[in-house]
């Protein structure tokens, strides 16, 4: 008996030596898996960290590429100089023909960048355009907010503005602390003499564009990647939208993730049964706190995050955008396989250790596989990323060449390369409008050239095409067309007709006589001209002055130069005449 408890303590003995060691053994082996799953947990969110941070500033970058852009245009250029002149004289901007038209022109590209809008911002940081009116005529909210920035593109540096409060209340109470953030690139405009005018600004919406990139970078189930503002307020969708709108922490609004502060609640709000109102002078998480102050870094130990859940988490500020980033995931989550690990090594230890070896090594296995399936899921999010902002490139270029295409074609005569018959109407009904409002007279000079068929019957309508050529290019070499509202254009056939625009009686009066008298000195032959005593090209011209707008009508005047001209051609042709009322005068010869 005595050795038979002898053998039974020595194989207690050498039993419990033998499950001592195999803990001892299990425990340095737990220790070195949790080790290990942390290390590739932090490898995991640092790789998508700065994946998304390349992401983000691909975005930055296309918006200032696209801001440049418009910055440049000789169209933006042009109406923004419009909008100054209107300015100026403290005319609102606000249903003018330059705003309509340079919403119409920017439309097409807030519609290919889901952009939001825009503002032109005078030097006096006024907004002098926007696709608001709400906005204009009034001082800019950059201005407001991020002035030194401002002050940056007005030096003539396209400059990224981060995060600002809007200017839109998000609730009917208008909460002056429930505006969403938003975010703007500016660039300079330039006048041709190379000064800085006006600033362009195009509005990035956070929620929108940031959102897409951080979305890309979850990992598991829980993991979440978003932006914040040196505030600490979230700047991108939460994967949680559900989660806190459960536990109360925001409303059924989207948009009011815009003011969720990234705050340390204390607990777990995700288990708490009673609602409970939230101080809002809670700290920050310990990443956010860290983040705001400038500095990155990762928590590997475990913090709560906005919704109170224990989490791993890597983040770094970007000093260059004004900005931060973190990726989270629960530790839960990240730690399960360790979990699940430590459970096997209990079943092992109760059960067998060659089992749990043979578990152990399953584990590492899965462990390996999912840092391969995860590194390629990094390389094929970069490689995305890279081949979507190169289509994007190649978009801009096709639509800023198109569009520069289409641009010629409806406003050019294609044969004499001076403005078209549509122009030239649009040209009118402007001008037409702004010397109505401003009591300044428009003056319409048509003249047509004498004898065009019997020079086409005798040299062929090369020759006559070619004689439109050399009057058009000595229409624009004559420096007629000088005033911004000047327009000279090809009516019709042989018919050319100028506008000028707050012009004297005595300027249109020289103009129109120039006009016959340079085409005379051109010598065109035309051989059977029956114009008296001459055998080349002659032009009859007949003009038109409207001083009382308000009178009359754009087709009214051309219809009085059309009668001028008529009267010109029937006393004789090479001959002027202008239009008054009641009769057609000949200024220079008697027109019966």
């Amino acid at each position: 008996m005595k050795l038979f408890r002898k053998q039974r303590l020595f194989g207690i003995s050498l039993v419990l030596i033998f499950s001592g060691l195999v803990a001892l053994t299990s425990f340095f082996t737990l220790k070195q898996i949790k080790k290990e799953t942390t290390e590739n947990t932090l490898n995991s969110l640092q790789t998508v960290l700065f994946t998304v941070k390349e992401g983000h500033a691909i975005l930055i970058r296309q918006f200032e590429m696209e801001t440049e852009t418009l910055s440049k245009s000789p169209q933006v250029v042009n109406l923004t100089q419009q909008l100054l002149m209107l300015h100026k004289r403290k005319v609102p901007t606000q249903a003018s023909q330059p705003l309509e038209e340079l919403r119409e022109l920017v439309s097409p590209v807030l519609e290919k960048l889901s952009g939001k809008g825009f503002f032109v911002i005078a030097p006096d940081h006024i907004s002098i355009a926007s696709m608001r009116d709400k906005n204009l005529d009034t001082i800019n909210l950059i201005q407001h907010q991020k002035a030194e920035l401002l002050s940056n593109a007005f030096s003539g540096f396209t400059t990224f503005i981060p995060t600002i409060r809007s200017d839109i209340a998000l609730k009917k109470e208008k909460d002056p602390d429930h505006r969403p953030v938003t975010m703007f690139v500016t660039a300079p405009i330039r006048d041709k003499y190379n000064n800085i005018i006006a600033v362009f600004a195009l509005r990035i919406d956070p929620l929108q564009h940031f959102s897409n990139i951080a979305r890309l970078g979850r990992i598991g189930e829980s993991g979440e990647t978003y932006a914040f503002d040196s505030q600490g307020t979230l700047l991108t969708e939460s994967r949680f939208f559900n989660q806190l709108l459960e536990s109360h922490i925001i409303t059924k609004n989207q948009s009011d993730i815009l003011n969720l502060r990234i705050a340390d609640p204390g607990r777990n709000l995700l288990t708490n049964t009673t609602f409970e109102t939230l101080d809002k002078n809670l700290p920050l998480t310990r990443m956010a706190a860290s983040a705001t102050q400038g500095h990155s870094g990762f928590d590997m130990e475990g913090y709560r995050d906005y919704r109170g859940v224990m989490v791993f988490g890597a983040w770094l500020w970007d000093r260059d955008n004004g900005f931060g980033l973190a990726t989270e995931i629960n530790v839960e989550e990240a730690l399960q396989s360790y979990y699940r690990t430590r459970t096997n090594f209990i079943r092992v230890i109760a059960s067998t250790l060659f089992l749990g070896l043979m578990m152990l090594l399953i584990i590492t296995r899965v462990q390996k596989e999912s840092t391969r399936r995860l590194q390629e899921a990094n390389d094929a999010l970069e490689t995305s990323v890279q081949q979507r902002t190169q289509e994007l490139v190649n978009a801009r270029d096709e639509l800023a060449k198109a569009n520069q295409e289409l641009e010629v074609l409806a406003t050019t005569d294609a044969l004499t390369g001076l403005s078209n018959r549509r122009y030239f109407d649009d040209t009118l009904e402007r001008e037409w409008q702004r010397c109505l409002r401003d009591k300044k007279t428009i003056s319409i000079i048509l003249f047509d050239i004498d004898c065009f068929k019997q020079l086409n019957d005798t040299y062929g309508h090369l020759i006559g095409d070619n004689c439109l050529k050399v009057i058009s290019d000595m229409l624009r070499a004559s420096q007629i067309a000088t005033r911004p509202g000047d327009c000279i254009a090809r009516f019709g056939g042989e018919e050319f007709i100028i506008l000028l625009s707050q012009a004297s009686s005595e300027y249109v009066y020289k103009v129109s006589h120039d006009i016959r008298d340079k085409i005379d000195t051109l010598e065109i032959a035309n051989i059977n001209s029956n114009v008296k005593d001459k055998h080349c090209v002659t032009v009859s011209v007949g003009f038109a002055t409207e001083c009382d707008l308000s009178k009359s009508h754009p087709d009214a005047l051309i219809k009085k130069a059309d009668d001028a001209l008529y009267k010109a051609k029937n006393s004789g042709k090479n001959i002027v005449c202008s239009f008054r009322e009641n009769s057609v005068i000949n200024n220079d010869y008697e027109c019966a």
